[in-house]
């Protein structure tokens, strides 16, 4: 699923600035922004099935063959990054890779988390129980914005809860890769120390195997950060794009709607005035 949505991210903007790490990040948000509205639109037909989540997968990945591997070719700039590092920066990321295996270890035992239980993943078994998205008056959580909810809801058709989960800590890992290279395109330093201060808060480092949401509105709150860099070139389909993110953060968890009156403050910030 997330290369599917860095293959389809890398199709509407093959951006590689302003580091090859941080536009993978973008790529991978706008993909799974717009996932999460294709699996809106199969929920409102009655089409969430398992038969459908593997058509729309391999399909997907079978049309997107050639910008899905020059979204994973990316990756490569983490390991030259890494080498490039110093001894100091080496073990930091040594550490930061321990931590990150032990939250996947924690995403991929069967899920206890009160939220999750209780609507982040339940919501998804529903769906995919009646094959669509219903009305479910005994859940009060009910009415929430469902755009992780619907990924998570691909991943449960696919395979197990854990699939769900395991997904939930890929999105916080890319969140992670994102910080580290926006960083990097300042000093490289600034982005492992940017990714250790991120990881220093214990909920939030936790949060990576818990199958919650909150990693997704980070997620798209880096894309937009990236992407409020690279405006100002004044360059217009970027700026959509920081639209679209902050639309897709939005959709993920309310609060995070204040990335709208970030994003257009940042615009006005950085756009040339004559465009303004």
């Amino acid at each position: 699923i997330l290369v599917l949505a860095g293959g389809l991210g890398h199709l509407i903007l093959p951006i590689a600035n302003p580091h090859p790490l941080a536009s993978l990040t973008v790529q991978a948000a706008l993909g799974l922004g717009v996932l999460a509205l294709v699996g809106l639109g199969a929920g409102a037909l009655g089409l969430i099935t398992p038969a459908a989540g593997w058509i729309a997968l391999v399909g997907g990945l079978a049309a997107l063959a050639r910008h899905a591997a020059a979204w994973c070719a990316r990756w490569s700039a983490l390991p030259a990054l890494v080498s490039r590092s110093t001894g100091g920066e080496k073990r930091l990321a040594a550490l930061l890779a321990a931590l990150a295996a032990m939250r996947l270890a924690q995403a991929a035992a069967p899920p206890i988390q009160f939220d999750a239980l209780v609507y982040h993943l339940l919501l998804p078994k529903m769906f995919l129980a009646q094959n669509s998205i219903a009305l479910t008056p005994e859940l009060p959580y009910w009415g929430n914005p469902l755009g992780g909810e619907l990924l998570y809801t691909w991943a449960l058709a696919l395979a197990r809860p854990q699939a769900a989960a395991i997904l939930g800590w890929m999105i916080g890992i890319v969140a992670c890769i994102g910080v580290l290279g926006l960083g990097a395109s300042i000093h490289r330093q600034a982005g492992w120390m940017a990714v250790a201060a991120l990881l220093a808060g214990e909920s939030l480092a936790a949060a990576l195997g818990w199958a919650y949401v909150d990693w997704w509105g980070g997620l798209f709150g880096i894309a937009l950060l990236v992407l409020l860099r690279g405006a100002e070139g004044g360059e217009r389909r970027v700026e959509v794009a920081a639209g679209l993110v902050a639309g897709f953060a939005f959709g993920t968890k309310y609060t995070a709607g204040v990335l709208f009156v970030c994003g257009l403050a940042g615009l006005w910030a950085t756009s040339p005035r004559d465009r303004l």
